[in-house]
């Protein structure tokens, strides 16, 4: 863990997508939380998006954490991977980043 969702317009093309996932493998690897090896990053297409009913693309990129972080390290690593998308989507298209705690007593591999 963890594990890096980016949900994205199924239009954007591997010339954004393959540096940015390596960009935010990075950035997990950089704030120090993580070892490489523990950190997984994915994309996953979203097909016809809307915002507020009006096709506008988004992205947004959610975070699966084991509980065990401070808000302050989560806040900081929220931030910083907010900082890498928006650095590589520039203004085509407005981001999130959501941190989600996995319960690891309920967790199964």
């Amino acid at each position: 863990m963890p594990t890096l969702l980016f949900h994205h317009p199924r239009d954007l093309g591997d010339d954004t997508l393959d540096p940015l996932v390596d960009a935010l493998h990075h950035c997990a690897l950089d704030s120090g939380l993580f070892e490489a090896r523990a950190i997984k990053v994915a994309t996953l297409p979203l097909s016809h998006p809307r915002q507020a009913g009006e096709k506008k693309p988004f992205a947004m990129l959610q975070v699966r954490l084991f509980a065990g972080r401070t808000q302050a390290q989560r806040l900081a690593l929220s931030n910083a991977l907010l900082a890498t998308l928006n650095e590589h989507l520039t203004e085509r298209m407005s981001a999130t980043v959501e941190m989600v705690e996995t319960d690891s007593a309920t967790f199964s591999r």
